[in-house]
């Protein structure tokens, strides 16, 4: 016993170097495996929790009001779990998706330097890459590479459905694109950073067949150059966004295409009800129908899927049974009425008043606010936080750049 005492020793001792690591992996694997990020990022935690980060993660508790509120939102959605329409069972995994904001305070303890921040965004930018040529070998079919679900393929378990999963990998490939643009008009190297900007903003536009990664990097694009804008004089930079958005609507028919079917399909006709716009349109006046009738405490957390089955909408979309209403918002607001509603609004309000103290570090300043705005737009077009691909996401990038906040700590 006394012999293994100084391996033990050793081991906890580099407690700080592996937690870092398995948050490296969970980064690199947000676009290929979210479940094995998931796994690395919850290992991060644990490996956070023996490196005596507790001390940093209580400060950063009291100072940031916005974990705060996501403790809150956590601690209403256990406190629905006592009148929940479904079983215990489901209520207790519906729960569990939003416990990784939980992570928040023990990732941003490991990231507090600036260096490792820059590897952090290197690794969600080598994921996109690998991510983009499998969504290119796919599309050309060359190799007969196929997509399959969760990395299933390279894992050894069967193939169902996706190895990279369109609608969060094209979020992702949106901030990649964003921060090489960024990394472009800053570091060292630009060219090398402008060219893997080109290659994702080439798969974005002209191979993805998602909207959602389009229209946040476009978000993310006005964004950067209201940053570099060096007069006041905001007009150009969104000419410039326009007229990038203008050419690639006529030179890459995928693109072309997404928005002919967001804006013919944007009705509730019975011609566009089996449409992505159509579905969503549904999804959400159903949704109001339930909020109506469970208009403060909602119906209890996981209880969406049998409070909208009793609104006669349909229930199995693409052979899957409906789980959520494909929007964040209105899925809380389905689960615990009005108020978790106003207390996930106050998680998004507060995290953005408080990017002010990250006034040590201007680069976090702006990289919160550049994810602060994708997550809240996102929001309305998917779920974010309960969704283990885009959970993961934003959980890493909140971490990574509210940690200068521990630069404050004496």
């Amino acid at each position: 016993m006394t012999r293994m005492l100084p391996g033990l020793k050793r081991f906890f001792a580099y407690s700080e170097q592996i937690a870092i690591f398995f948050l490296g992996l969970g980064t690199f694997f947000l676009a290929l495996s979210p479940l094995l990020s998931r796994h690395f990022l919850i290992l991060a935690v644990v490996f956070s929790v023996l490196a005596g980060h507790w001390g940093d993660a209580c400060y950063v508790v009291k100072r940031l009001k916005f974990i705060q509120w996501s403790i809150a939102l956590i601690v209403l959605l256990a406190i629905s779990l006592s009148y929940t329409i479904t079983s215990v069972k489901h209520g207790l995994t519906a729960l569990f998706h939003y416990t990784k904001l939980l992570y928040i305070p023990f990732l941003l303890a490991l990231v507090t330097s600036l260096e490792l921040r820059k590897r952090i965004i290197y690794c969600l930018i080598s994921s996109a890459i690998v991510a983009s040529l499998l969504i290119l070998l796919a599309h050309w079919n060359i190799l007969s590479v196929s997509l399959f679900r969760y990395s299933s393929v390279l894992f050894g378990q069967q193939p169902e459905g996706y190895l990279v999963n369109p609608i969060p990998a094209s979020v992702i490939l949106a901030f990649a694109f964003y921060f090489s643009l960024d990394f472009f008009f800053k570091k060292k190297y630009k060219f090398y950073f402008l060219s893997i900007a080109i290659f994702l903003f080439f798969s974005l536009f002209a191979v993805n067949s998602e909207r959602t990664g389009c229209f946040i990097a476009i978000i993310l694009l006005v964004f950067l150059l209201f940053r570099y804008t060096t007069s006041k004089n905001y007009i150009w930079p969104l000419l410039m966004v326009l007229l990038l958005s203008f050419l690639s609507y006529q030179i890459f028919p995928a693109f072309q295409n997404r928005v002919k079917d967001l804006v013919s399909n944007f009705s509730t006709q019975s011609a566009s009800q089996n449409t992505s716009i159509g579905l969503r349109i549904q999804f959400a006046l159903n949704s109001f129908t339930i909020i109506k009738q469970h208009p403060l405490l909602g119906v209890g957390v996981g209880g969406f899927p049998q409070a909208y089955k009793k609104t006669g909408g349909m229930v199995v979309v693409a052979n899957t049974l409906l789980n959520d209403p494909h929007n964040s918002y209105l899925l809380i607001a389905v689960q615990l009425g009005i108020t978790g509603l106003v207390v996930y609004v106050l998680f998004l309000l507060s995290a953005w008043i408080e990017v002010k103290k990250l006034w040590r570090d201007p680069e976090a300043q702006w990289f919160a606010k550049a994810t602060l705005l994708a997550l809240t737009f996102n929001g309305f077009t998917d779920i974010t936080i309960t969704s283990t691909a885009f959970g993961n996401l934003y959980v890493i990038l909140l971490s990574c750049f509210f940690s200068s906040i521990l630069w404050d700590k004496t």
